[in-house]
């Protein structure tokens, strides 16, 4: 059976994805093997659909390693989902693939589920994840909220609203359709409202990104006070002017479009984006680094997100160049050896966390 008589998510892909899964989980990739893995990544939509998925159930076997009580029942319900949604697959093949990954994965960046404790006297609360750490928290109005590496949020819902204060870092929500009660989100004098969709934002060195992959959220300018869970909201907040597209509401920013918002100029852009732009961007949710053209000063900058490693650039040319390859988070020797083998640049170490990049001699 020729690739293009393949089905999606045949076993034959899918156990390839598998292997593959298994060697960036244990770092046991040859600087061959990286490069037959982004050539087997580029090869098919398919390819590139299964790695994700199989990643992020990994991430998800990783977290129920938390609560070994509940792990044969969670495990269960998870092969259930499987077998609904896929009828296809055997379910003996689920369960081998649920198995496979449970057993593979012993290592890779830290994860925490957590559930949100309606006990909790505090009230916003605020929740915060380390450096390199990746955190998934349900709402009580079933909406969810995961928390990317070096992130703080302060949370508070009660039954007349839902509200979120970004204070630093990256998050993704799926929101539940509730039209009584619009969900909030602030980032200092910004604001972000939805209904029911799904939307990731990443608030860093004072740039703000809004990216919709379901539904429409508005983006609007609003008072700036100290407590921005109590803001000071009145009928004349003023939205935040755009450049771009005439055809565009200020306020309004859709599915397959993306807003930023420069630090420096304070102008916000919306643009169209695809969807693969949207799963590249959303692939730290499946524990991946996932570049594709991109300056290596960026690709060394989104890296160090996720550690407490130092990397410098030398060259000035050395920094615009083009990189692309799929990583997993906190795998920052994989990166190196790449970096080696196809781009021909050293890696000098300085120190046990410093570390230079350089062109080759």
């Amino acid at each position: 059976m020729t690739n293009e008589q393949q089905f999606d998510g045949s076993p034959d892909i899918r156990a390839e994805a598998c292997a593959w899964i298994a060697q960036l989980e244990t770092g046991a990739l040859s600087q061959k093997d990286l490069a037959a893995f982004r050539e087997w990544v580029k090869r098919s939509p398919r390819h590139y659909a299964e790695i994700h998925e199989l990643a992020q159930l990994s991430l998800e076997v990783n977290s129920l390693t938390n609560m070994a009580a509940a792990l044969k029942a969670a495990s269960a319900t998870r092969l259930g989902i499987v077998r609904t949604q896929k009828q296809h697959r055997s379910a003996a093949w689920a369960g081998a693939i649920a198995m496979s990954l449970a057993a593979l994965f012993i290592a890779g960046a830290p994860f925490i589920y957590e559930l949100w404790t309606t006990a909790s006297t505090q009230n916003p609360i605020v929740v915060s994840t380390k450096v390199g750490e990746f955190r998934v928290l349900p709402l009580p109005d079933s909406s969810v909220v995961k928390i990317n590496t070096d992130s703080e949020l302060e949370l508070d819902f009660d039954s007349s609203q839902r509200r979120v204060r970004l204070l630093k870092g990256e998050v993704f929500f799926q929101v539940a359709h509730d039209p009584d009660r619009p969900f909030k989100v602030y980032i200092e004098d910004r604001l972000v409202t939805a209904i029911g969709t799904a939307f990731a934002i990443r608030w860093t060195d004072e740039n703000l990104t809004v990216t919709v992959s379901d539904g429409v959220v508005s983006y609007d300018q609003v008072p700036k006070t100290t407590d921005p869970l109590t803001p000071a909201e009145n009928q004349n907040a003023k939205p935040l002017g755009l450049q771009g597209s005439s055809s565009l509401r200020p306020s309004r920013v859709e599915a397959g479009q993306e807003l930023a918002v420069s630090g420096e100029k304070r102008q916000a852009v919306i643009k169209k984006v695809t969807t693969r732009d949207i799963e590249r961007t959303f692939s730290w949710q499946s524990g991946l680094l996932d570049f594709d053209k991109t300056p290596l000063e960026e690709v060394v900058q989104e890296m160090q997100r996720y550690s407490d490693i130092q990397v410098d650039i030398n060259d000035d040319d050395l920094k615009t160049l083009e990189f692309g390859g799929i990583f997993r988070i906190g795998e920052t020797e994989a990166l190196f050896e790449a970096l080696q083998d196809s781009f021909y640049i050293d890696v000098v170490r300085i120190s046990e966390k410093h570390f230079l990049l350089k062109r080759r001699a």
